[in-house]
């Protein structure tokens, strides 16, 4: 799972087509953090990337935890230059499933990603890139809690984003409100492979603001863990 950008053409690419994007490796000279008070280790090369990442740790599974997710598991982080693009460069992180370790780019190498496809329309800074981490670790813990088969990209995306923007700074999350106009998403149908390859960013505020509502919040991500959206493919 990755986080969805827009390339340059401000054309958006399908989900799926990110899982192929990047593959990390081992790095020579690459170090390890363990992070204060959670089961999460951060493999790195630049320590303020590391200590950015167990910061994220710490509000993303605070934040799942009190919306009944079990974070009980050891996370495995890697903020590395990987050793191999495959041509895509596109995304800033992922989620391996394969390996169940988040995989985020350094800040530098996000820094230079953005300058070409843009962070919700704004100029990267370490409060949006401590979101990439966000993102990717609500896609791991959701991994270890859905209770369905072969959950569908919508539902892990509405959890990722959602997460994303809820432990986001306040006032960058409002920046990021004020220049997306558009509401919650009204029904399943809404929330779809389909609308989240048209517009990502837009799917990221909408699902936000979903979760907001009264009567969504936590009972509508225990739903997603437990039951298929009416959107999702068969």
């Amino acid at each position: 799972m990755a986080i969805l950008v827009r390339t340059p053409s401000n054309t958006p690419r399908l989900f799926l087509a990110l899982l192929l994007c990047w593959a990390i490796g081992a790095v020579a000279r690459a170090e390890s953090l363990h992070c204060p008070e959670r089961n999460a280790v951060v493999y790195y090369q630049n320590q303020e990337d590391a200590v950015t990442a167990c910061a994220a740790v710490e509000d993303s599974l605070a934040f799942l935890a009190n919306h009944g997710f079990r974070v009980d598991r050891q996370l495995v982080i890697s903020v590395v230059e990987p050793i191999s693009w495959l041509e895509c460069g596109c995304a800033f992180g992922r989620f391996n499933a394969a390996e169940d370790r988040v995989q985020v780019l350094p800040y530098a190498s996000c820094e230079r990603l953005a300058d070409d496809i843009g962070v919700f329309g704004m100029p990267l800074t370490r409060k949006l890139y401590r979101s990439f981490f966000a993102h990717e670790i609500a896609h791991a813990v959701a991994q270890w809690n859905f209770q369905i088969p072969t959950p569908g990209v919508a539902a892990h995306e509405y959890i990722a984003y959602t997460t994303q923007l809820a432990t986001m700074a306040p006032r960058v999350r409002a920046q990021i409100l004020d220049r997306f106009d558009v509401g919650a998403f009204t029904c399943d149908r809404e929330i779809s492979e389909v609308y989240l390859a048209l517009g990502p960013e837009q799917f990221a505020v909408k699902a936000y603001r979903h979760f907001q509502q009264p009567g969504n919040g936590a009972q509508f991500l225990h739903r997603l863990l437990t039951q298929r959206l009416d959107s999702a493919p068969n």
